[in-house]
């Protein structure tokens, strides 16, 4: 992550261009170097700050049904999705706080819209990735963030199951 010393900016890999360093992009900016640097997260198929409303797979919907907000990472993948070539895979939502059932709530709401498979809120010292429990019928989140590869895998078993295909 690299910080200049006269203004205090980092430069944002995915967005190419440096930008204030506030205690939420510090976060983001680190967790991205983590996605990128460790578990293998495709630097080309990442977004940082986009309006929900410009995102592909909604570029048909009406845009009053969209929430005026920005989503602070989305992961997005090829072929997870029937009808859309690239579809979010990861919504992620960075926090300089303690992360709170109140936050986890705003992260679950904006996939209302978004429909990523998985979620994750992160900050300074805790990461949480979840994703929607059929069984108990509300999110599910635990400790880490998992890599891409395994993200994708989870991702393409939970579509062949919605899609009625057995699976074990």
């Amino acid at each position: 992550m690299g910080l200049s010393k006269p203004s205090k900016q980092l430069f944002d890999l995915v967005r190419k261009k440096w930008v204030e360093a506030t205690p939420e992009e510090i976060i983001r900016q680190q967790l991205i170097e983590k996605m990128l640097g460790e578990l293998g997260y495709p630097l080309s198929l990442l977004s940082v700050e986009k309006e929900l409303s410009l995102l592909p797979h909604l570029i048909l919907t009406e845009r009053d049904a969209i929430p005026k907000r920005r989503a602070d990472v989305i992961v997005y993948a090829k072929g997870i999705h029937p009808d859309h070539a690239l579809f979010p895979l990861l919504m992620i939502e960075c926090k300089a706080l303690p992360l709170t059932p109140k936050f986890a709530s705003q992260v679950v709401g904006y996939n209302t819209v978004v429909q990523a498979p998985f979620l994750t809120l992160a900050n300074g010292e805790q990461v949480l990735t979840g994703h929607f429990d059929q069984e108990a019928g509300h999110y599910q989140f635990d400790p880490g963030l998992p890599d891409y590869a395994s993200l994708l895998k989870a991702a393409s078993y939970k579509l062949m199951c919605s899609d009625s295909i057995c699976c074990p």
